[in-house]
């Protein structure tokens, strides 16, 4: 048995040659290509992105608006080309997250000057986490392509992975809270 072993591993060569499939990685060459990534950018691609959430209800239309505003701005070298790139859809939301709790802390202070850091909430630009805070992994990291079936709770797509291309099957399940307060209560 030993020999047929040696046998096998003797035949195996070292790839030495890749095709040239798609490829949803960014590429880096040198340190100075990572750092180009602003983290001041990606917080601006944020904003933006929430405000396009609440402008537009559609997400196909959410999406054009935003690269289209975030291209003016790559223009007028006010962001980096983070903006057109999937793979920072995540550290994008976790900017969000940051940004609403940051809110949070701040409407929440004791401080005697909370009314000038907070408007009020009758103001025309009121906060509210269920309104315009979208934070679904699914929403993020996948493209919904078709469905597939119903039945067991929800709905089942096909969705492709926006890092790693693969297609997967996805059981979406319609919770039946109308706002994400509502939903956290129950959690606890």
């Amino acid at each position: 048995m030993k020999d047929d072993d040696s046998d096998w591993w003797s035949g195996l060569q070292t790839v030495s040659s890749f095709d040239n499939g798609l490829s949803s990685t960014v590429t880096c060459d040198s340190s100075e290509d990572v750092q180009q990534f602003c983290p001041s950018s990606l917080l601006v691609e944020s904003l933006i992105g929430q405000l396009c959430k609440l402008i537009e209800k559609e997400p196909k239309h959410q999406k054009q608006l935003y690269l289209k505003i975030c291209k003016k701005l790559h223009q007028m070298k006010l962001i980096d080309e983070s903006y057109e790139l999937e793979e920072f859809e995540s550290m994008r939301s976790y900017y969000q997250k940051a940004l609403y709790h940051l809110v949070s802390v701040a409407k929440t202070s004791k401080s005697p000057d909370k009314k000038a850091m907070v408007p009020k909430t009758n103001s025309l630009v009121c906060l509210k986490a269920d309104a315009i805070l979208e934070w679904s992994r699914y929403s993020t990291e996948f493209e919904e392509l078709d469905f597939i079936a119903r039945g067991g709770f929800g709905q089942v797509f096909r969705a492709r992975h926006k890092l790693d291309g693969e297609l997967y099957a996805v059981k979406k399940i319609y919770l039946r809270y109308s706002n994400a307060t509502g939903f956290m209560q129950s959690l606890t």
